[in-house]
């Protein structure tokens, strides 16, 4: 499963909605034969929340005319 899109409003930031989302979204494609999640971010968007919700780096393309464009691919194992 990949995960391509996942914004909160700043307005909503820091308030726990974030996490509470992205757990959503593992527990319910957890029993449906996923492995894992796949996902994307950028340096400037939010590597640390993901890693915050145990989301592992698999690698990052740095984007070596400006950082804030590194791309960071992620991955959580969700199988039983």
């Amino acid at each position: 499963m990949h995960i391509s899109d996942f914004v909160v409003l700043k307005n909503y930031r820091g308030k726990g909605i974030g996490t509470n989302l992205i757990k959503k979204v593992e527990h319910f494609h957890k029993d449906k034969g996923f492995e894992n999640i796949n996902l994307t971010t950028y340096e400037f968007q939010a590597p640390e929340f993901y890693r915050r919700n145990n989301y592992e780096l698999e690698f990052v393309r740095e984007n070596k005319s400006n950082s804030k464009l590194s791309k960071y691919f992620f991955i959580k194992k969700i199988m039983k």
